[in-house]
């Protein structure tokens, strides 16, 4: 009877036993599944993240190359792409990128500045010329008329002497 309740008391030990081990198992699987979880999570939220750096680049770069006719445009999208990008980035990430963002922008506006006070000395000097060509074409259709010249203002008093 004593070795029947220790063989008895030995396989519930063993029960014990192989059930605790199973339980450790199941806890180790358990962690390991969580951590991976963890883990794709942590992946899935970067790739979100460059994505959405990857969209918004792409278009703070098309805004650098604006054009007078196109900034305002380019500026909104990017404006729209920032506040629904920036909310899907690590705080850091964000502020990098709107930075970023700032910078581009900066530079695009100085760039349309200078194409459209270029367009407008080109559309200035187009003016000169074509004034100074009707002047020229005047002066041909009257063959009578006396050769006009130009002299500055400083000058017409040594032209025409203190007698005047």
């Amino acid at each position: 009877q004593q070795r029947q309740q220790q063989q008895q008391r030995a396989a519930e030990e063993k029960a014990k036993a192989e059930a605790e081990r199973q339980r450790a198992r199941e806890e180790m699987l358990k962690k390991q599944r969580e951590a991976a979880m963890a883990k794709q999570k942590v992946e899935d939220q970067r790739r979100r993240q460059l994505a959405a750096l990857g969209a918004t680049r792409a278009a703070i770069q098309k805004v650098r190359l604006a054009t007078p006719e196109n900034f305002d445009d380019l500026k909104r999208e990017v404006d729209e792409l920032l506040t629904a990008e920036l909310a899907k980035l690590s705080p850091e990430a964000a502020n990098l990128l709107f930075e970023e963002a700032e910078k581009h922008l900066d530079f695009a506006r100085k760039r349309v500045e200078q194409l459209q006070a270029a367009k407008e000395a080109k559309e200035q000097r187009a003016q000169e010329v074509e004034r100074r060509r009707q002047a020229v074409a005047e002066d041909a259709a009257d063959p009578t008329a006396p050769p006009k010249v130009e002299v500055p203002a400083g000058a017409v008093g040594a032209i025409i002497g203190k007698s005047g």
